[in-house]
């Protein structure tokens, strides 16, 4: 067992994460030569693809790339999670069952930077600094550890941003695609800024940065690539910047998933509704907005002609309006999902909840679910059952099936009039949809010039870090440590893996008190 801070760490650690990165885009931008660093890891480091976490969505592909665990062992297994009394709620930090990286570097004293961790809320108490981004909630303070460097961080980032502000998704909805570049990048260079200057002036064993900008821009500009190109050749060059910080660092480069085209939609729900699976529950306010054929698109419509969208919009987000009191999307929507009531029903990203275990059901929907035709086209790529593909105490959190569309099909929740087509206004913004492929690189004076044709899976990354920092790796980890892609003469791949099987804060922390002495 390493010794803390009286043994230094085999070397210093970068991870470097870019939300929905996928070598769809970036390989043919690196045969152009515009982007010289992402082409550094390729040349000279060891790539492949990572197979990103089912479902392939940002909570929980992160949160097994921090933990080491499949979304079953560690509970985060979507944006919005079901507890067993049947209530939905949105991740954070205190649902996740198991260790993150930097929880385990503290016990053996290292020091950690994490920046923008998109699926940590409250902040961590970590021994070093941390800041939250996505599921910090708008308008709090509390997205900074230790809470006294919030000022020093405001100031360094020239005023930082956990999320991509309003002002994005306003230049979305206008068709300003500059203008909505722009700000992304601008806020990849807040991001860039703040870690450059707390690894400039903190301690520190391993750090990390995770870009999101990626992810918005390829929801809606997946089919706009000269956009995409102008992004990524920005970002090439933040990337840059962090490893002229920190020369002699091992880097690491990972996405949580990758992107496809999206085409055409898929009411999943309104299939079920059809079919007699999903019931509703009928609201007033609604039925009578339907009885004047008014839905929120028409709405919306309406209010952007009279230049007042807008504040509709604010409206919708930010009051405290109960669902029941907006306006149907649609005119189906008149009622609400029944959700304790119905016998199936879609929530969340691409998952099925049934309200029985009765296998009967589960098989002839799955069966349904695989033959659906869209006129001559296949629609559904594939079901997975939810016991095949995630473990662990907290699987009773995921939907019994897992819904993967072919082609570029989208799959929605929303009830709609057709099963099919080609979306609201607000879902005609979006031409991307995350894919299961994501990338991974990494560069450092012990890997070796490898392409690396196995799968590589979302639990990997944690344990390969903790081995390349010294450490041993918690046995309750499904992630195996990569070691082919350190050169056969190197330090990693010479030493032998070692586990550990008690992960008790006060038992290691005692061990490490013995051997300091």
């Amino acid at each position: 067992m390493p010794e803390g801070r009286n043994m230094k760490p085999k070397e210093k650690l970068i991870l470097i994460g870019v939300d929905g990165a996928t070598w769809k885009i970036i390989n043919p931008l690196i045969e152009d030569g515009k982007l010289p660093t992402f082409e550094l890891f390729v040349s000279e480091g060891a790539y492949g693809t990572l197979e990103s976490t089912v479902p392939p969505n940002t909570p929980p592909a992160w949160t097994s790339i921090f933990t080491g665990v499949n979304p079953g062992k560690h509970g985060i297994t979507d944006f919005s999670i079901r507890e067993e009394d049947g209530s939905f709620h949105l991740p954070h930090r205190k649902m996740r069952g198991v260790h993150t990286i930097w929880s385990l570097t503290n016990l053996y004293d290292l020091k950690c930077i994490v920046i923008n961790d998109p699926v940590t809320y409250p902040p961590e108490k970590v021994n070093g600094i941390m800041t939250t981004g996505l599921l910090t909630p708008p308008g709090s303070k509390n997205y900074v550890w230790p809470k006294d460097k919030l000022t020093e961080i405001n100031s360094a980032a020239n005023g930082y941003l956990f999320e991509l502000n309003k002002e994005f998704y306003d230049a979305v909805r206008k068709g300003k695609e500059a203008k909505a570049c722009s700000l992304a990048t601008e806020f990849d260079v807040k991001l860039t800024k703040t870690f450059l200057y707390l690894m400039s002036n903190y301690e520190w064993d391993i750090a990390s940065i995770i870009y999101v900008s990626s992810d918005r821009l390829q929801h809606y500009y997946w089919d706009n690539k000269e956009l995409l190109r102008s992004y990524y050749v920005n970002l090439d060059k933040q990337i840059h910047r962090i490893l002229d910080v920190a020369p002699n660092a091992t880097v690491i480069l990972v996405s949580d998933h990758g992107f496809r085209s999206v085409k055409k939609y898929f009411y999943i729900n309104t299939y079920l509704y059809n079919k007699g699976l999903l019931r509703v529950k009928k609201s007033i306010i609604r039925r009578l907005c339907i009885s004047m054929h008014l839905t929120r698109e028409k709405i919306a419509d309406m209010l952007e002609r009279s230049n007042l969208l807008g504040l509709f919009d604010i409206l919708i987000r930010f009051l405290p309006i109960r669902i029941e009191m907006l306006p149907p999307a649609s005119e189906l929507d008149a009622a609400l999902i029944d959700y304790a009531n119905s016998i199936a029903f879609a929530y969340g990203y691409r998952g099925i909840y049934l309200n029985s275990n009765n296998a009967t059901i589960l098989k002839n929907i799955t069966k349904m679910i695989e033959n659906i035709k869209d006129e001559d086209n296949r629609v559904i790529s594939r079901v997975y059952y939810s016991k095949d593909v995630v473990w662990g105490p907290y699987s009773y959190r995921s939907p019994a099936l897992y819904v993967y569309p072919e082609g570029e099909y989208i799959i929605s929740t929303r009830i709609n009039n057709n099963i099919f087509g080609f979306g609201s206004a607000s879902e005609r913004l979006l031409t991307g949809d995350h894919d299961v492929e994501g990338i991974f690189a990494i560069y450092g004076r012990n890997i070796k010039k490898l392409r690396v044709n196995n799968s590589i899976k979302t639990w990997d990354i944690a344990p390969t870090l903790l081995h390349l920092l010294g450490m041993p790796i918690p046995t309750y980890m499904d992630g195996k440590v990569l070691k082919d892609i350190f050169k056969d003469t190197s330090e990693p791949f010479q030493r032998s893996i070692k586990y550990l099987k008690n992960v008790d804060h006060k038992v290691i922390k005692r061990k490490i008190i013995h051997l300091k002495k």
